[in-house]
């Protein structure tokens, strides 16, 4: 089982982000605490090629919601890019929403939204469902992907990210 109800949805995250994508995964919650700080974004994820975002992760028994982006991630974007002089930062929203529902059952994340879309593709902001996260994990460890690819397909996507390898 890839998400085991007794465990974080940020510490699965974590473990596929790192261990199947091979992304050198920061839990910068776990820094910040302990350095006394204000919560913020909960991971970065880098690459050796160069590749650096900002990673919020949601869940909710509920549908998305828009303003995960659109106050959650924002503030964290413009805060860092401000603090740290950094223009056009990449970033993911992680998500799983309606989480008691079985994933193919779940209605369309952020549908009837298409602005937000279009502002996602415009800022690169990947909105990506846990589902999809988990189904490239479990193609990269049966061998159909590697993570370089699975890495690439991440790192190119802007806007709804919708995993299709069939």
């Amino acid at each position: 089982e890839l998400f085991p109800e007794n465990k974080k949805l940020s510490s699965c995250v974590h473990k596929v982000l790192e261990n199947d994508f091979k992304f050198k995964v920061t839990n910068v919650d776990a820094m910040r605490l302990q350095v006394g700080e204000s919560l913020k974004e909960d991971k970065w994820i880098e690459d050796s090629d160069g590749f650096f975002a900002l990673v919020e992760i949601k869940g909710t028994e509920r549908g998305a919601k828009a303003n995960w982006v659109r106050s959650d991630l924002n503030a964290h974007i413009r805060e860092f890019e401000v603090v740290k002089d950094i223009k056009g930062l990449q970033s993911l929203l992680i998500f799983n929403h309606e989480r008691r529902v079985e994933p193919e059952s779940r209605n369309a994340p952020f549908n009837g939204d298409s602005d937000l879309i279009e502002y996602c593709k415009k800022s690169g902001i990947r909105l990506v469902s846990v589902y999809d996260l988990f189904k490239m994990a479990r193609d990269i460890k049966s061998g159909v992907i590697t993570s370089e690819e699975a890495r690439k397909m991440l790192k190119e996507s802007s806007g709804f990210f919708l995993y299709q390898n069939e």
